[in-house]
């Protein structure tokens, strides 16, 4: 993996995570559809790592290792209220100590202030302020359809006639935005970051730039004309129009499932080519102000989404591959020799350390939590096994669930006391547990998480609370994260 071209010693630092992007989708990782030529092109020029395992599956969790190089176990992000401490040494706050000058360009309401994850960063756009993404808004009338629910059969019969209007006028208004251009925050985001990075190419100090791309995230609704790129073209407007709740759509008949469902992926898939457009037009940003080949360019996800799969339409629930398996591609041909594809399994917490060792920061090639750079060779570079923790949503009544996966085999614990097993070499979809059949596996698996668990003793950090105002939690109701 490393390359013999001569090495700028404190590089420009670009990270953009694709929130809420799976791998399975992105189509240098083998999916039918060209939904990323722009990232393909970025995989030929760098490191694309085809096993990269995150560890959760939603957006603060994941973010907060990323900034931190802890596990959530250690971090102690688990939940929406909760916030890094004050003055926690982040990966931003390192890298400014080293002399870079740093700024945050974000789309989702947990990655600001309140949660503490931009400490360190000089410049901080909360982009999301400033947009009003098509989907996002809490639907109306829903504290009215519980107090009905609850009101015997009268409320009840109420609720259904609130529903049928509710559901007509979504419709109506999924038909009249169907041929609207704007789009999550991407085309704001762009303008911001190239008027930031035109200023830090004239500036004698290196720059590590962090970006937060909702495009993909849930409920997608691409900007036209990527919304029919992958529908149907004479029935694509209607089937996008009448696509229900997640709910309804899992709660429908068979026919009229899949039905939805093959909606909902080409939508999808729609903001993902969306994205990636927008991605592209990023690095002729960068190689417009030559800035492009002095600086290493990493683009990941934190997270997947289900599309289906075991039932689910979403995240935050579970842990399966459409939800851990995420896209990781890092572009910067002096250390990175270009073409290399990585088959070993890493996690989206090796860039902590990652990034520090690229700046200089020699000290940081292996983290607390046992992260390690992935400037290592690639033999020294990946991990045998890969956790992942899901932190007590209120959707499962609180119960925690973590996984760990190794080259073959995954197993999943629960809280609940149940577990999960499954042979990813045979069964890539995770559809036939094991674990009345291989208890050795079973047993190995587990007697490994416990170790992972005892290695992170007096290892946590003690948060504070997340000190959210009104437009952050209107905004993460919104996006359904919190009640």
């Amino acid at each position: 993996m490393p390359s013999d071209s001569p090495v700028q010693q404190r590089p420009n630092i670009l990270f953009v995570v694709m929130d809420s992007v799976r791998a399975a989708n992105v189509s240098c990782f083998g999916y039918e559809r060209a939904t990323t030529p722009n990232l393909d092109a970025l995989a030929q020029q760098g490191v694309l790592f085809e096993q990269a395992i995150s560890v959760g599956c939603w957006t603060l969790p994941v973010h907060a290792t990323i900034f931190t190089g802890l596990y959530p176990a250690s971090h102690g992000l688990t939940v929406s209220k909760d916030a890094l401490p004050d003055g926690f040494p982040t990966l931003a706050r390192r890298l400014r100590e080293l002399g870079y000058s740093t700024a945050c360009f974000s789309n989702n309401p947990y990655v600001s202030d309140a949660s503490g994850l931009t400490q360190g960063f000089d410049t901080v756009e909360d982009l999301w302020r400033l947009t009003r993404p098509r989907g996002t808004a809490r639907p109306r009338g829903s504290e009215l359809g519980r107090r009905l629910r609850r009101r015997g059969p009268l409320g009840r019969a109420a609720f259904r006639a609130t529903r049928v209007i509710a559901r007509a006028r979504s419709t109506g208004k999924r038909w009249k935005e169907w041929r609207s251009e704007s789009d999550s925050g991407a085309d704001a985001t762009n303008e911001r970051l190239r008027s930031w990075l035109a200023g830090a190419s004239g500036s004698n100090s290196p720059f590590f730039a962090f970006v937060n791309y909702m495009e993909s995230h849930e409920r997608y609704n691409p900007p036209y004309p990527y919304n029919r790129r992958f529908l149907p073209g004479r029935l694509a407007r209607w089937r996008a129009a009448r696509l229900r709740t997640k709910a309804e759509i899992l709660a429908a008949t068979e026919a009229e499932r899949e039905g939805s469902l093959e909606t909902l992926r080409a939508l999808y898939d729609g903001a993902l080519a969306y994205l990636d457009e927008r991605i592209g037009e990023l690095v002729s940003s960068l190689e417009a102000l030559g800035l492009l080949e002095d600086t290493v360019l990493i683009v990941t996800s934190d997270h997947g989404d289900s599309l289906g799969e075991h039932g689910h339409i979403g995240h935050r629930l579970f842990l399966y591959e459409q939800l851990v398996h995420v896209p990781l591609v890092i572009r910067y041909p002096a250390r990175f020799v270009p073409g290399t594809r990585v088959r070993g399994q890493v996690q989206l917490g090796d860039l902590y350390p990652t990034v520090l060792d690229l700046a200089g920061d020699l000290s940081a090639a292996e983290s607390s939590s046992g992260f390690a750079s992935l400037l290592a060779a690639p033999e020294t570079a990946v991990h045998p096994y890969a956790i992942a923790e899901n932190t007590a949503p209120k959707s499962l009544d609180g119960m925690r669930m973590r996984m760990v996966r190794g080259d073959r085999f995954k197993y999943i614990w629960k809280s609940n006391g149940e577990q999960e097993l499954y042979d990813l070499a045979e069964d890539p979809g995770e559809t036939v547990d094991l674990t009345a059949s291989r208890p050795d596996v079973v047993g190995a698996m587990a007697t490994r998480l416990d170790g992972w668990e005892r290695s992170l003793a007096d290892t946590q950090i003690e948060t504070r609370e997340a000190a959210y105002d009104e437009e952050t939690l209107q905004r993460l109701r919104g996006l359904g994260y919190v009640g």
